[in-house]
């Protein structure tokens, strides 16, 4: 686990009571009556947004110095640091493919509406053996539809009380089929024999 810090910049507003934005990502903005329920808001919609970036395979912007910091603030603002526990900070690599393998690869992610990056984690993780992106609930979603599938297999498979008697069924007509066929062929062969 590593730590992540940003600084939320916080003023107050009349209506909403506190707002507080993320200088790094714009796109983030929280509101609450107190602090610590806005603390609390931020640290989610930060993880989010990280959590997205890692998953379309962006790179996370860096958190500020210090000193940049103390320059963003205007007068009434103030400024929290949020801090988020993340699994894994994603680090910018450089790599070497071949052109067409490249146009393969871009055609695969953008098919699967993700970016190059993230196709390339995906596919390294799934040949690694990790689990799936959300991990654990997954696995605990797969094997209780496996638990079903049994269960389903069980009381309509071809060992249960409904598949014996679908085999028997169908014996019974297959015999039916075959009695009936053999009495066509005997009453055609009596009626056509060739005259002597």
């Amino acid at each position: 686990m590593s730590t992540v810090v940003h600084a939320l910049t916080v003023e107050e507003e009349p209506a909403a009571g506190h707002v507080g934005h993320f200088r790094e990502f714009p796109g983030i903005k929280v509101e609450a009556r107190t602090l610590s329920v806005l603390a609390g808001r931020a640290r989610e919609a930060l993880l989010a947004e990280l959590q997205r970036l890692q998953k379309e395979g962006l790179d996370w912007p860096a958190a500020a110095e210090s000193s940049d910091i103390k320059a963003w603030t205007a007068a009434g603002e103030m400024l929290v640091l949020i801090e988020v526990k993340v699994e894994d900070v994603p680090l910018r690599v450089n790599i070497t493919v071949g052109e067409r393998l490249l146009k393969r690869l871009d055609a695969a992610a953008q098919a699967g509406g993700m970016t190059r990056s993230g196709f390339i984690s995906m596919a390294v993780r799934d040949r690694l053996g990790d689990e799936p992106e959300d991990g654990p609930l997954l696995s605990r979603l797969a094997s209780e539809l496996g638990r079903i599938g049994g269960r389903v297999s069980e009381a309509v498979g071809p060992k249960s009380n409904l598949g014996r008697l679908i085999d028997e069924v169908d014996q019974r007509a297959l015999d039916g089929w075959r009695d009936l066929a053999d009495r066509f062929s005997s009453a055609k062969g009596d009626g056509d024999e060739p005259p002597q």
